[in-house]
């Protein structure tokens, strides 16, 4: 059997820092839309959706209603595992 290995480059690891970071965005900001998190940041709209899409498919956002973000108590979790 084949193993592969995969190995973090500079490219995931600002992904992984930009995803940590909307979500302290969304925890301190409750009912944020995506287009408010991009302006805050300085990165475009659809780079924060699709990263909020992954960060609700891993539940650690939910939307209150179609396009307003609340993070959930795994998404606390995980930031305070950041902290």
């Amino acid at each position: 059997m084949t193993r592969y290995k995969y190995e973090v480059g500079q490219d995931d690891q600002r992904r992984i820092v930009l995803a940590i970071e909307i979500l302290k965005i969304v925890q301190e900001n409750p009912r944020i839309t995506p287009a408010e998190i991009s302006q805050k940041m300085g990165i475009s709209v659809q780079y924060t959706r699709n990263t909020l899409r992954v960060l609700s498919e891993l539940e650690l956002v939910a939307t209150a209603v179609r396009g307003i973000y609340l993070i959930t108590d795994l998404g606390k979790t995980v930031l305070e595992y950041h902290r």
